[in-house]
């Protein structure tokens, strides 16, 4: 496995490595996590090696000396997978999950290439990593600022906040008791339970009142270029959007509830017919997203992965480039340690 920043150069490695399978008159499969992936592989390939690959996924069904799977297809289908002599599993750190794990096991013996930026509980050796600190270094990627920009809560709130942390304690108590009994019944079900209370605190810090206007002052300090808000909660973008647009400030909002063909054209226009993008988790991961070098936090979890991710949109690197990450924080909260570690990952690459 290689491990490297986002927009550092995977994809590139991928097919270097792709081509000199198909000079040496091998076969190619590539395993992505979604169709949006696989149909960005497959014109990549084209553009970069002239090669028409052939896609299988749910829709289509299509073999070629180079196919590109979509996990799913791959998992029900890996019978298929013997036929290759290369395979390239990109996002590789999604190899913890179930169905890639048995795959993975099912290639044991061929040259298997996994490319990353977070390579947490993947079952593949490392044999190439690069910290966002070396790449900075190496000028792989661009200058970053992490800027906190702190709001504060309404009494409602407020009051709100303190219930779900309280729960979040209670459960994570409850948690840590089962865990020593050894009830594995128990220790799923409150394992659950936390993570839908986790999710609750996220969509709350999402739709803080405050921190709408916050996004609105900081669109306002960068008038004309393009802003990419990441946050947690459809309704808390639909919310910002509402705030930028009534100041007159052009914003579009992206999520995975909006049909795919609407969600192209707003990266298409994006730059265009509006400057600020609110994307809810969507944008994390597998999509091309234009250059841009502003970026603002409104809510994240504290998944390395997921604010890996993050920072890697606003770092592609450009000549004389300085991103700024504003990361907009509600006083005495959580948010505080998520802080912390945004700048570790955002500075040096560890977590």
């Amino acid at each position: 496995m290689i491990v490297l920043p986002t927009g550092t150069g995977k994809t590139f490695i991928g097919l270097a490595a792709m081509k000199e399978e198909l000079e040496r008159g091998g076969s190619v499969a590539v395993l992505v996590p979604t169709i949006v992936l696989a149909e960005q592989w497959r014109a990549r390939i084209w553009e970069t090696l002239h090669v028409r690959a052939a896609l299988y996924c749910t829709t289509e069904k299509a073999l070629g000396r180079v196919t590109v799977f979509v996990v799913n297809s791959a998992y029900l289908y890996r019978d298929l997978l013997a036929k290759f002599t290369l395979v390239i599993l990109d996002e590789a750190h999604h190899l913890g999950a179930p169905k890639w794990r048995e795959i993975v096991l099912q290639l044991n013996g061929k040259r298997v290439l996994g490319l990353t930026a977070t390579p947490e509980n993947a079952p593949l050796p490392v044999v190439y990593k690069m910290l966002i600190a070396h790449a900075r270094a190496n000028g792989a990627v661009a200058d970053l600022e992490v800027i906190p920009y702190f709001v504060s809560l309404t009494h409602d709130e407020w009051l709100s906040y303190l219930e779900i942390e309280r729960k979040i304690r209670e459960t994570a108590r409850a948690l840590r008791y089962a865990e020593a009994r050894g009830s594995a019944r128990e220790v799923a079900e409150l394992d659950r339970t936390l993570k839908i209370l986790t999710g609750k605190r996220r969509q709350l810090m999402s739709e803080v009142v405050a921190k709408r206007h916050a996004v609105l002052e900081i669109a306002m300090k960068h008038p004309g270029e393009r802003i990419l808000v990441f946050t947690e909660s459809i309704r808390g973008a639909e919310a910002i959007k509402a705030v930028l647009t009534k100041a007159g400030i052009r914003a579009a909002t992206y999520h995975s509830k909006m049909p795919k063909h609407l969600r192209n054209l707003v990266l298409a226009e994006w730059g265009k017919s509006f400057e600020v993008l609110v994307a809810v988790r969507s944008l994390d991961e597998g999509v091309d997203v234009p250059e841009v070098r502003i970026g603002i936090i409104v809510a994240t979890g504290k998944s390395v992965r997921q604010i890996t991710q993050r920072v890697g949109r606003l770092i592609r690197p450009r000549p004389n480039k300085r991103a700024l990450l504003y990361v907009v924080l509600a006083r005495g909260t959580y948010e505080l340690g998520i802080l912390a570690r945004i700048r570790r990952i955002a500075y040096t690459g560890y977590s």
